[in-house]
């Protein structure tokens, strides 16, 4: 994939060629609707592949004062895979944007994403259906990395007929992994520390692959309720 980071790119030209059929000829950037804007800079900013914008959210993520783009992507390869990638377009103050960052193979959710933007940190919630289970990923910009990191991940095994549910959350900031599972009234949660771990960066992120340097997990709550450690 061709980032092309650095490349500036005339947004406001770009979209108003593209809804020009329907609107005026006084139209203003702040009059272009932001899914077109969204679609205008990744077409401009990845001009070798033919990006879907899935889902996107828009704020300031990198603390600059003007408002960024993140958004899902998807492609249709050739073996009839669907690609996706989840990239960061930084806005400049001339109208244009930016790759400020974009992972590598993103985590092919098979229902939808929610994509919300907090105190200039990005949280991204993958739905494997419409009522089961369910993760989210957080980053937050690291003005000296250049890039956004992992700092935190929450998975939940859901099952809404049992009114039950298994929750690994981890958080990079407080070095905490907490455990919990409910079924009806029941409820147990466990609280690990982490020895050591490194905070893993959007760019070239993989969902499958990405090194937290997090050993694969020895704890676990059981369907019984026990804790097990291994």
């Amino acid at each position: 994939m061709n980032n092309k980071k650095g490349y500036l790119v005339n947004l406001f030209a770009v979209a108003t060629l593209s809804i020009l059929l329907s609107t005026s000829a006084s139209s203003t950037a702040a009059e272009i609707p932001d899914h077109v804007r969204v679609k205008a800079a990744v077409d401009a900013l990845f001009p070798e592949e033919q990006f879907n914008v899935w889902e996107f959210v828009k704020g300031d993520l990198n603390g600059d004062g003007i408002d960024d783009f993140a958004a899902v992507l998807t492609s249709h390869r050739e073996e009839g895979e669907r690609g996706e990638r989840l990239v960061i377009l930084a806005g400049q103050k001339n109208g244009s944007y930016t790759v400020l960052a974009a992972s590598d193979d993103f985590c092919r959710v098979r229902y939808h994403y929610n994509l919300e933007i907090q105190n200039k940190s990005l949280l991204v919630t993958g739905y494997a259906n419409l009522h089961g289970s369910n993760f989210s990923l957080q980053f937050r910009y690291n003005s000296t990395r250049k890039d956004l990191e992992l700092i935190g991940e929450n998975h939940i095994d859901s099952n809404d007929e049992e009114r039950s549910f298994y929750r690994q959350s981890i958080n990079y900031a407080t070095d905490k992994i907490i455990l919990s599972r409910k079924k009806n009234k029941l409820y147990k949660e466990v609280e690990i520390k982490m020895v050591e771990h490194r905070l893993a960066g959007l760019q070239g992120f993989n969902c499958r692959s990405y090194s937290d340097g997090i050993k694969e997990l020895q704890f676990y709550i059981n369907e019984d309720f026990s804790f097990k450690q291994w």
